[in-house]
């Protein structure tokens, strides 16, 4: 069984990525071996960071959802980022929920990025820049992205595709990225037994 925390990438109000969270929830909950665990900053309500978890997590001012967050990540064999693009870049929930933890939680997991836009180009700048945060944190970003360009003319708000949708091919496409990020979970999973230590 593995388990891939599916980690929504915004908190603003009236988020498109929550149909996306949906897609690929209910497309990998489709596989026999997998379990989803779904990460939502918006639930987590954590603070702007000050320091990472593990310096944290002894001194009783630390936020229970920390805690919680933890425990997630922890539990997860890989990760899959929804992610809108801000600026070109990284969303801010995604960079502030990532940097509280370190190898305990992430160290050789796989994750990849499905991003989306309003636009053409479905958020695939803000998943490159992700690229140098993922090897810093311990991840290990797989090869394949996923973008979604114009989502709201893709799915529906219960993560359905449109009847006229604008990406026709999405399910067959995230088939193929699904199947990577499961083949990275594994193996690395596999791997790790014989990591060196030092």
């Amino acid at each position: 069984m593995v388990t891939i925390g599916v980690v929504i990438g915004s908190v603003r109000p009236g988020r498109m990525g929550l149909r996306l969270a949906k897609f690929v929830q209910r497309e990998l909950e489709q596989r026999p071996n997998v379990k989803v665990e779904v990460i939502d900053p918006l639930a987590l309500n954590l603070p702007v960071l000050v320091n990472r978890y593990s310096a944290m997590k002894d001194k009783p001012d630390c936020p229970p959802s920390l805690h919680e967050a933890a425990k997630s990540f922890q539990k997860c064999d890989a990760f899959l980022l929804v992610s809108p693009e801000y600026n070109y870049t990284i969303p801010p929930a995604i960079s502030n929920t990532l940097d509280y933890f370190y190898s305990d939680e992430f160290n050789l997991k796989p994750v990849g990025v499905a991003s989306y836009s309003m636009g053409s180009f479905g958020g695939v700048r803000a998943a490159t820049a992700m690229m140098p945060l993922f090897q810093c944190v311990g991840l290990v970003g797989i090869i394949k992205q996923f973008p979604v360009p114009t989502i709201q003319n893709a799915l529906n708000e219960e993560g359905e595709l449109l009847e006229k949708t604008s990406y026709p091919k999405m399910k067959e496409n995230f088939k193929g990225f699904a199947s990577e990020l499961i083949w990275f979970a594994e193996t690395l999973g596999e791997g790790k037994k014989n990591y060196p230590k030092a």
